[in-house]
């Protein structure tokens, strides 16, 4: 062989080797980038995951909050009705102590007129006769009492 197609063949390994090296050097750096796409997508992947776990478990608590609202609002219902009839009763209760209460005054002036007639004191008599009727207590007796009074009268 002569020397020039002794450089040719040296030029050409040489060239065939620096072609190769270039070639396994781009093949490492495209399995590298590879590797690093397909961790980056493992990593985006399980993100996503827990992101997806994440918003069921909101949903799931979302449901129970408003599961629970809705029974709260339903008992804010029911005692409301309840406050509402309590306080009916309450203004009953209160109506029926002060006729309850004007009666017993009413029984009483009766019972202070009947000792003002048994002791024979008519002045007094007549003095607790006017304030009965100004007071209205006549209106609070039974028929029996009334005619009671009327004797008295």
């Amino acid at each position: 062989m002569e020397p020039n197609k002794k450089e040719t063949k040296r030029f050409l390994i040489i060239y065939c080797i620096a072609i190769f090296v270039f070639a396994v050097t781009l093949i490492l750096i495209a399995s590298f980038s590879q590797l690093r796409i397909t961790r980056e997508a493992d990593e985006i992947k399980e993100r996503l995951t827990s992101a997806e776990i994440l918003a069921a478990d909101k949903q799931t608590r979302l449901d129970a909050v408003m599961t629970e609202n809705s029974r709260l609002n339903q008992q804010i219902k029911l005692l409301e009705s309840t406050k509402q009839s309590l306080t009916t009763e309450n203004e009953e209760l209160k109506s029926k102590q002060t006729t309850d209460a004007k009666r017993i005054a009413a029984y009483q002036k009766l019972a202070e007129m009947i000792n003002y007639k048994r002791l024979n004191k008519k002045s007094a008599l007549r003095n607790a006769i006017t304030a009965f009727e100004e007071g209205g207590y006549p209106d609070c007796l039974n028929v029996a009492d009334l005619q009671i009074y009327n004797s008295i009268k």
